[in-house]
């Protein structure tokens, strides 16, 4: 199996004033292509920088990453980076059609592969609102506009960095829903970063458990429920049973097996 996403050895230091932080420490990771996968971990223990790495807003202080073979800038030149974040940052001045375009009128017409953006709106559930303006539109219609806008690229990657954390809880399964259909639909390897341990489960192939600062990948839980998924299966077993295999990772008790070494490059 091709895999999209490569860490090998990553490590991650930043430069203070008074001392230096490690933030990341050796992370080995795999993910292969067309998978959705989640990283959870406490507060502060590196998630959302493991994932700027990836998409090459930062370089990390030593290791290696590879996109498909390629290095994040080479990955990030050739869009095939989609980054989703909390706040949606959309330009409160243009519209929904207007911001989803964007992308495609910063790199112009050479980039032939490129989706319409009246095609992503349909894909996200916002026709109707290809007009409205960012403030008319509610936090989860607010995400839908920033996910079409990181996929009319069509990007191989989609990063997510807890775009529905500042939405209510309803909103947020029901967003949950429309993100796998829309991962399914685009065909695109999924990295997910939360805080929630059932977000991570309903929503991932495989969830990743990292330490405290500095960030490790301390583990790793193969989620083997069925797709397509519904709210009903986290009534299930089954689910409760990942939940507290995630939940026992976290915690620090035994049973949760390792992450699988990396290949030497």
């Amino acid at each position: 199996m091709s895999r999209d996403i490569v860490l090998h050895a990553v490590s991650m230091l930043f430069h203070g004033r008074e001392a230096d932080l490690l933030a990341l420490d050796k992370v080995d990771l795999e993910i292969p292509a067309g998978r959705f996968v989640s990283l959870i971990g406490p507060s502060g223990c590196g998630k959302s920088t493991l994932l700027r790495l990836i998409a090459d807003i930062l370089k990390p202080h030593s290791g290696r990453i590879l996109l498909g073979g390629d290095s994040p800038r080479a990955a990030r030149l050739a869009r095939a980076i989609g980054v989703v974040f909390q706040a949606p940052t959309l330009l409160p001045w243009r519209t929904v059609r207007q911001n989803v375009e964007l992308p495609l009128k910063i790199v112009g017409s050479a980039v032939a592969r490129g989706a319409s953006p009246d095609e992503m709106i349909r894909l996200v559930g916002l026709e109707g609102f290809e007009n409205a303006l960012p403030h008319e539109l509610s936090g989860g219609m607010q995400q839908r506009a920033a996910i079409a806008r990181a996929l009319v690229l069509r990007p191989r990657i989609l990063l997510l960095d807890e775009p529905f954390g500042a939405l209510d809880e309803i909103t947020r399964q029901r967003m949950n829903l429309e993100l796998l259909r829309i991962w399914a639909e685009s065909g695109t390897t999924a990295l997910l970063v939360t805080h929630s341990i059932a977000e991570a489960v309903f929503m991932s192939d495989e969830v990743h458990i990292m330490s405290a600062r500095p960030g490790r990948i301390t583990g790793t839980v193969p989620i083997d429920l069925p797709r397509p998924r519904d709210l009903a299966m986290m009534r299930g077993r089954e689910f409760f049973d990942c939940v507290n295999k995630v939940r026992d990772g976290l915690f620090g008790y035994e049973g949760i097996p390792g992450p699988v070494p990396v290949e030497a490059f």
